[in-house]
C-alpha cells in the first residue's frame, strides 16, 4: 500500500467474460484508491463497468466472468487470489455491500431481523442468538426504523422501500465494517426517502468511521455525498478529481456532457431543445470503438480520437484525465 490512511486500493484491475461471441472487458485496466473515512463515488451511465467494479471488490464474479489480472489491496492484503473461506471471513465483516433493489435481495420467507441476525451470527462464533437479536434491534433503531422491536418479526414484503433499503443498511454495517459499498442505494425510493437514506448514510459513516463507495449515476448525490470522484465509461476510468474540482472544472468532454444532463434551477432551459443529453449510446463491448472508447459521441472529436487510446494523464491536484487533448 502507498499510504497508511488508504483501506483500498485497486491496481489495474481486469475483469473479463468469456463468452461465446468473445471477450467482454467489463473492468479494464481501473485503477482506484479509497482512503480511511473517505465517501469515494463511481460515476457514470449504465453498462460502464460501475457494479462490476464493486463485484470484483467482493469477489462476487459468477463464470463466464473472471478476474483477469491486477491486485485489489483492503487493509494490507490482496483480495486477489485469496481462498473463497479467507473471503467469506472478510465479506459481511470488514467489507458490507448495499445491493440496488432491497427486494430482490432480502430472502423473502426469513423475517428481516433473522437475516440480519444471520450476519452477525456468522462472523461471531461465541455470540448468542439473544445476543444477537438485541444488536440487530439495536441497529433497526439506529437506521431510524420505528418500532425496531416489532420490526425485527417482519417479512421483507411487510415493509416500504424505504424502511427495507434502511434494514439493508443495518445489515450492512451491523459488524461495523471498515468499508462499505453502496451501489445505487436509492435507486428505487422516492426522492424525499432518497434525501432521508442519503443524509443516514452520512452520518452513520461519520459515527461508525467507515470508508464509503458511492456507486451511482446521480451526480446529484455524488455532490451532496462523495470527497473524491471517479468516472468511468466502458470499463474505463476517465476521469477523476475531488469532488468540488470535478463539478467546477471538468476536463473530459463525458465528464461535461454528464454535469450538463442535470436539471439545474440557475440555468435557464431552452424549453424548444428540452434538457441536454449525450448523443448515442454506451458502446456494446464486444465491438469497441476503435482509439476513445468516448469518441463516437464526443463533440470534440478529431482524426487522433480515433488512432489511438488515450492514456490517464495527471493534471495536479490529484486530477486525472484520458483525453487525447492532455496526451502529449
Amino acid at each position: 500500500m502507498s499510504e497508511a490512511n488508504t483501506i483500498l486500493e485497486i491496481n489495474n484491475l481486469k475483469t473479463y467474460f468469456y463468452t461465446d461471441k468473445g471477450v467482454v472487458p467489463a473492468v479494464d485496466d481501473v485503477s482506484l484508491k479509497v482512503k480511511k473515512g473517505q465517501i469515494v463515488g463511481i460515476v457514470g451511465e449504465s453498462g460502464c463497468g460501475k457494479s462490476m467494479t464493486s463485484l470484483s471488490i467482493m469477489q462476487l464474479i459468477a463464470p463466464p466472468g473472471k478476474i483477469a489480472g491486477g491486485e485489489i489491496h483492503f487493509d494490507q492484503r490482496n483480495l486477489v487470489g485469496i481462498s473463497k473461506q479467507e473471503m467469506r471471513s472478510i465479506r459481511g465483516n470488514e467489507i458490507s455491500m448495499i445491493f440496488q433493489e432491497p427486494m430482490t435481495s432480502l430472502n423473502p420467507v426469513y423475517t428481516v431481523g433473522k437475516q440480519v441476525a444471520e450476519t452477525l451470527l456468522l462472523h461471531n462464533e461465541k455470540m448468542s442468538k439473544a445476543e444477537a437479536k438485541q444488536k440487530v434491534i439495536e441497529m433497526f433503531a439506529m437506521v431510524g426504523i420505528p418500532e425496531p422491536e416489532k420490526r425485527y418479526n417482519v417479512f421483507p414484503h411487510q415493509l416500504s422501500g424505504g424502511l427495507r433499503q434502511r434494514v439493508m443498511i443495518a445489515m450492512a454495517l451491523i459488524c461495523r465494517s471498515k468499508l462499505l459499498i453502496a451501489d445505487e442505494p436509492t435507486t428505487a425510493l422516492d426522492v424525499t426517502i432518497e434525501a432521508q437514506i442519503l443524509k443516514l448514510m452520512k452520518n452513520l459513516q461519520a459515527e461508525i468511521d467507515t470508508s464509503i463507495i458511492m456507486i451511482t449515476h446521480n451526480l446529484g448525490i455524488v455532490a451532496e455525498m462523495c470527497d473524491y470522484v471517479y468516472v468511468m465509461y466502458a470499463g474505463k476510468i476517465m476521469e477523476q478529481a475531488d469532488v468540488f474540482e470535478l463539478f467546477d472544472n471538468p476536463k473530459h468532454p463525458y465528464t461535461e456532457g454528464l454535469l450538463k444532463s442535470i436539471p439545474r434551477r440557475d440555468v435557464q432551459q431552452n424549453k424548444s431543445k428540452g434538457l441536454y443529453s449525450i448523443e448515442g449510446m454506451v458502446p456494446n463491448m464486444l465491438q469497441l470503438p476503435r482509439g476513445c472508447r468516448f469518441h463516437p459521441r464526443c463533440e470534440y472529436a478529431v482524426d487522433a480520437c480515433r488512432e489511438g487510446e488515450p492514456e490517464l494523464v495527471d493534471l495536479g491536484n490529484d486530477h486525472l484525465v484520458r483525453c487525447i487533448k492532455y496526451n502529449k
